[in-house]
């Protein structure tokens, strides 16, 4: 099963969290896109062998652009990454469905043990 890792930027909290997901992931496991136009084209494309999505939204108008391909998320477990506590993003975040709901700010190690159990469950 392979793991889908989307976050917009290089550097900062995007390879932090990229990091921990490597660590339990083997690299041919993981797909990492870093913009919404590449994340589209890839659903566009079979993905039985997709799993679970990991995605992270640097700020609100990124959150805005994954809400956006939100019907290509069919299917696949989240876990979603968000720039904050606001009342308006908690929300839209919670009509992704996510497994797991992080926030950049906050410590990213918890994201990985419930990755792995959403793995072992499939």
């Amino acid at each position: 099963m392979k793991v889908l890792l989307y976050f917009p930027e290089m550097g900062g909290v995007g390879d932090q969290l990229q990091k921990l997901v490597e660590a339990r992931i083997p690299g041919e496991k993981l797909e990492v896109y870093h913009s919404i136009d590449k994340l589209s084209q890839r659903f566009k494309q079979p993905f039985d062998d997709l799993g679970v999505a990991v995605l992270m939204a640097a700020n609100h108008e990124e959150l805005m652009n994954i809400f956006s391909v939100r019907n290509l998320l069919r299917g696949l477990q989240i876990i979603l990454v968000i720039p904050d506590q606001k009342e308006e993003t908690v929300a839209l975040a919670h009509q992704l469905r996510p497994r797991l709901l992080s926030y950049t700010n906050s410590d990213l190690t918890t994201i990985t043990p419930v990755l792995a159990k959403m793995l072992e469950s499939q």
